[in-house]
């Protein structure tokens, strides 16, 4: 004795709300589309020509990255790091814990 039971939900929303939370969604991913994700070659450099610069290891720089202690930014499966954070490397402000 097989019964199946089918269950009906009906969202009540009036359609002006519905159309106003959509219009700000769709506004949303369109700010996030618009967002330019694009770097100067000039102000990043790529994690190993980081690990050249300062002398580490990449295991050291991804025990940087880690904790918090390098600014980077990742753009798709690229990591790129400023080339200001060499100097802060050299000024003694990254300390791995």
């Amino acid at each position: 004795m097989n019964k199946e039971v089918k269950t009906f939900v009906q969202l009540e929303m009036d359609p002006a709300s519905f159309f106003k939370t959509f219009d700000e969604k769709l506004n949303r991913m369109e700010k996030l589309l618009n967002k330019d994700l694009s770097i100067t070659p000039s102000d990043f450099i790529s994690p190993d020509q980081f690990c050249q610069r300062t002398n580490i290891s990449r295991w050291q720089f991804d025990m940087y990255k880690n904790c918090g202690q390098l600014n980077y930014k990742k753009i798709g499966r690229k990591v790129y790091v400023s080339i200001k954070e060499v100097d802060r490397y050299f000024d003694g402000k990254m300390n791995l814990p």
